[in-house]
């Protein structure tokens, strides 16, 4: 006498991985189930993540990247780079700008401060003798004239021609 087979379908979030199997297993972390009945899962890319048992995968929250396949999105950008909104991954600050670890955006330096290279954290405060130039790009600092005037932020002297 041949005994009937019954099969289960698995519900969103948990998949079947074998032939035959009596139970289904909960997705992994960093993995999705999206719909029932399935036997493989899905990876997230880059810049998303899932937690066990999910069905879809979400974006990191700006500021923060993860690699494919990820439970959560633990990795702070660190400093001189930022993540937006649809950011996959961590981009570097312009010359000229920087941003704290987990930043959302770049920061321009300050008038009299400058990084001369992308992707570098905290800007640098010119030597003496040596200013900004007036466009804001603070990419260098230039020799300045004999001319010295007030007005930069925080009291910093400014070139004037």
């Amino acid at each position: 006498m041949n005994k009937a087979i019954s099969c289960t379908e698995c519900a969103a979030g948990y998949y079947a991985p074998d032939i035959g199997t009596a139970s289904c297993t909960i997705s992994p972390g960093g993995y999705t189930a999206n719909t029932t009945g399935l036997w493989k899962v899905k990876m997230c890319d880059a810049g998303y993540f899932a937690p066990q048992g999910s069905t879809a995968c979400q974006a990191c929250t700006p500021g923060y990247r993860s690699n494919p396949g990820s439970a959560l999105c633990a990795d702070a950008c660190p400093g001189g780079t930022y993540s937006g909104v649809n950011d996959l991954d961590c981009v570097n600050c312009p010359a000229g700008y920087s941003s704290p670890a987990a930043s959302q955006t770049c920061y321009q330096c300050d008038r009299g401060r400058y990084t001369s290279v992308a992707g570098t954290w905290g800007c640098k405060a010119c030597p003496d003798g040596t200013a900004t130039g007036d466009d804001y790009a603070n990419v260098e600092c230039y020799i300045c004239p004999e001319v010295w005037c007030p007005g930069g932020r925080g009291g910093v002297l400014v070139c004037c021609c």
